[in-house]
């Protein structure tokens, strides 16, 4: 099956404090919704970028790598996600997009969305 996003709709993060509480909810809703919010809370560890890496080369990957792809990649789908619904417009939404633009590891140097 090929999922197909017809129109986005836009939960944006304002950057104001009394904006947070509901925005973060509203996140939180959406992460479930498409499956990766058990990467953000940090109930499921996020795969390093070489261990991602280093499975996406294997030909026939065995269950266990194949979650491997599916957690990195959801990573990345959030992040862009997270990034995506920052109003960059308001003073507040540039200082929130400047901490979750910060947010690179080690392990992950392009985003660790946890």
């Amino acid at each position: 099956m090929k999922f197909e996003e017809k129109s986005i709709q836009v939960i944006e993060f304002s950057g104001k404090k009394d904006d947070w509480n509901i925005w973060s909810q509203k996140f939180l809703a959406r992460s479930s919704k498409r499956g990766y919010k058990s990467l953000i809370d940090g109930t499921t560890k996020i795969p390093k970028q070489s261990e991602y890496n280093s499975v996406k080369a294997v030909s026939q990957p065995n269950d266990n790598e194949k979650q491997i792809i599916e957690r990195y990649e959801l990573s990345l789908a959030a992040f862009k996600d997270l990034v995506f619904l920052i109003n960059g417009e308001t003073r507040g939404g540039k200082v929130a997009f400047e901490l979750v633009d910060g947010c690179v590891t080690t392990e992950n140097p392009d985003n660790d969305v946890y």
